[in-house]
């Protein structure tokens, strides 16, 4: 009768230096991803607080000074 094969479990197994170089590569990578997403939830969040936001944003394109845009941002802010 043949003898069953035992797995070693994967928390044992040896990574080869390219398996390490691609696990740290992944890891950097959801990194990345997490910290967009978090970015985008802060800009979720300030759109829904102040929508008037997107029109000011527009109106600042067309503009030249950067004293103009600031008085542009407070203003729908403030709800001016």
């Amino acid at each position: 009768m043949p003898k069953p094969q035992t797995r070693t479990p994967a928390k044992e197994r040896k990574k080869s230096p390219q398996q390490e170089e691609n696990t740290i590569e992944v890891i950097a990578g959801l990194t990345d991803i997490k910290d967009s997403l978090e970015a985008l939830l802060d800009l979720k969040y300030l759109i829904q607080e102040f929508p008037t936001i997107i029109e000011a944003t527009k109106k600042c394109k067309q503009v030249k000074t950067k004293e103009e845009k600031v008085m542009i941002v407070l203003n729908s802010l403030l709800g001016v």
